[in-house]
C-alpha cells in the first residue's frame, strides 16, 4: 500500500485523490433562481449524494470560489429552493457547457438556449426533456471553514418535496426506476466521466 498524509499535500493535490478515489459520483445538475433579479442559474455539482429517505433528503456541497459563495450556493440560501436534475448521456456536452464561468447576471439557460417548465410546488422552474428532476428545499444550511478560517464549502441538507420522471422511467405499481432507460453519466477525476456499464444483482444475506 502506498500511505498519504493529507496534511502534508497541497491542496489541489488532495483534490486529485478524493476525485480519483471516490468515484463514480452522480451529478447534480442544479437550477437555482436569484431571488433579486429572477436570473435563471444553472450549475453541475458532483458532490452530492442521498442523506435519508424516511424524509427524502440530499446532500449537496458547494465549494466557494475565492472565498466568496457561488451563485448556486447563494440563490439556495436566499429562496431556500431549487431544482436537481439527474444527467443524462444525452445531455452529456450541454451539462458540461453550464460549467462555465459566468456572472451573476448572466444565465445558462439563455446562453445555451436551453427550455425550462413550471415546476409543481415551488417557484423554480425546471428543465424539458431531462430524465429526472427532484424539487428542493433548503432544510440545513452548513458553511464550512478551513484551518484558517476562510471559508472552503457551503453544505446543504435537501428536502425533495416533488418527483419529476420521465414517463418510461418509472413502474408506477413498484416503484422501481429503470436504471438503464436512466442511462446516468456519473464524475470520474479530471475531464472523464462515466456510463452505468454493467449491473450486477447480488441477493443481500438474510
Amino acid at each position: 500500500m502506498k500511505e498519504v498524509v493529507p496534511s502534508q499535500l497541497t491542496e489541489r493535490e488532495r483534490y486529485k485523490l478524493l476525485t480519483g478515489a471516490i468515484i463514480p459520483r452522480p451529478i447534480a445538475w442544479t437550477l437555482t433562481k436569484n431571488q433579486e433579479t429572477g436570473t435563471l442559474n444553472l450549475a453541475p455539482f458532483s458532490f452530492f449524494t442521498v442523506l435519508a429517505s424516511q424524509i427524502p433528503m440530499v446532500t449537496l456541497s458547494i465549494f466557494c470560489r475565492h472565498g466568496e459563495m457561488k451563485d448556486t450556493a447563494q440563490n439556495l440560501v436566499t429562496t431556500g429552493e431549487g431544482v436537481i436534475h439527474i444527467v443524462d448521456q444525452a445531455h452529456l456536452a450541454q451539462m458540461n457547457q453550464t460549467a462555465a464561468t459566468l456572472t451573476p447576471d448572466e444565465s445558462e439557460i439563455e446562453i445555451n438556449r436551453l427550455e425550462t417548465v413550471p415546476a409543481q410546488t415551488i417557484s423554480t422552474p425546471r428543465l424539458v426533456d431531462v430524465t429526472v428532476a427532484l424539487e428542493v428545499k433548503v432544510q440545513s444550511h452548513v458553511p464550512l471553514n478551513d484551518d484558517d478560517g476562510q471559508p472552503m464549502t457551503d453544505l446543504f441538507m435537501l428536502e425533495v418535496v416533488h418527483f419529476s420522471f420521465r414517463d418510461d422511467l418509472l413502474d408506477e405499481d413498484k416503484y422501481y426506476v429503470d436504471a438503464k432507460g436512466l442511462n446516468p453519466i456519473s464524475r470520474l477525476a479530471g475531464s472523464n466521466y462515466g456510463t452505468l456499464g454493467d449491473i450486477i444483482a447480488v441477493e443481500r444475506p438474510k
